[in-house]
């Protein structure tokens, strides 16, 4: 059953920003569209999360419309999780995430049978073939992710299907438990390794996104040196409320969530120290 239909009933309270997800895929909601992402149909025997900002009461659609024909699924047959060696098992993992990233390839383009993969280590953690967007020109990746341990760091590396050349990335992410970075038109942007050589990566607290939010925000940040640095969440009294990483991180550009879902209302404040340089930035928290 497509997602539109499985959640009709809360189609008064959806707005942009929601998100639902299951073990394997997830989708958006975009006001004006609907949903879009992996996530395309519901079937039965399958557990879901759904965020939603706005409190509601799903009731899901009668018998008559549970049947399921997998001849029907929507999913394009693109979306297959194998590239050679590349695969992971969603089963084989306690936590997941999901992120919605566009990779940035210097004077090569994206072309539908690349595909991009996270890593932990030598370990696949996730692999998505690159999709059209229904809100802009460039294919984007929805990239489900695996873990069982919190704040370990992915690489990427990227598959062109034209030359088929793999090709690492520059930045890393923090891979967080129900972490879900960018969406179809805030994408989390991935540079190749060959695309920024020669460029001087700048320390850099770049915009949460959503602000306002509720109950979670994307920080994306980059570094220009090596060594140990500290991202905290801070109240209006500068008391910390939640350090979000503390440690060794490498040069280049990072991404983490804040999940407040235990924080009141109001202002917070970011804060990304690094040596002997800081950066603080508002974000604000609405309920």
């Amino acid at each position: 059953m497509d997602l539109n239909s499985a959640l009709a009933s809360l189609s008064d309270i959806l707005a942009e920003g929601d998100y639902i997800k299951s073990q394997d895929n997830y989708s958006d909601f975009y006001d004006g569209f609907g949903w879009w992402g992996p996530l395309a149909m519901s079937g039965p025997y399958e557990g879901y999360m759904l965020k939603s900002a706005s409190d509601g009461v799903l009731t899901y659609p009668s018998d008559a419309l549970l049947s399921f024909d997998p001849s029907n699924d929507a999913i394009d047959e693109s979306l297959t999780r194998n590239v050679d060696a590349w695969d992971v098992k969603s089963s084989d993992f306690e936590f997941n995430g999901s992120i919605t990233a566009e990779v940035k390839l210097g004077d090569n383009e994206v072309s539908a049978g690349d595909v991009l993969a996270a890593f932990d280590g030598d370990e696949c953690r996730g692999i998505a073939h690159a999709v059209s967007n229904p809100f802009g020109e460039h294919l984007v990746f929805p990239l489900m992710v695996y873990g069982n341990d919190e704040n370990t760091s992915m690489s990427f590396k990227y598959y062109d299907s034209l030359s088929g050349e793999v090709i690492d990335i520059n930045e890393k992410i923090l891979f967080e438990s129900d972490m879900a970075l960018g969406n179809a038109i805030e994408t989390v942007v991935l540079n190749s390794a060959s695309s920024v050589s020669g460029l001087v990566s700048q320390f850099e607290l770049k915009a949460a996104y959503p602000n306002p939010f509720n109950p979670t925000t994307s920080l994306d940040y980059s570094l220009d040196v090596e060594g140990d640095m500290n991202i905290s969440i801070l109240d209006v009294n500068g008391r910390v409320v939640e350090v979000l990483y503390n440690g060794f991180s490498d040069v280049g550009h990072n991404s983490i969530n804040w999940d407040a879902s235990y924080a009141p209302s109001g202002v917070y404040f970011v804060k990304l120290i690094s040596g002997n340089k800081v950066q603080t930035q508002k974000i604000v928290l609405v309920k």
